[in-house]
């Protein structure tokens, strides 16, 4: 019966590849989501630095 099952420190090292590949997937795309926010960030501030200036110069003519 027990022949059927691989043996402990096969399970324990596959157990902890898998946590290792979850906590790096998960880390990945928390920094993924964080730049993209942070780039999202810089868009609207640049955006809204061009507004002003258009209305800057609109009201300079």
């Amino acid at each position: 019966m027990l022949e059927q099952y691989p043996s402990l420190p096969l399970v324990i090292i596959l157990i902890i590849c898998v946590v290792v590949g979850v906590v790096t997937i998960c880390t990945l795309l928390y920094l993924m989501f964080a730049v993209i926010r942070e780039l999202n960030e810089c868009h609207k501030e640049r955006m809204e630095k061009d507004e002003l200036r258009a209305k800057d110069e609109r009201t300079e003519r």
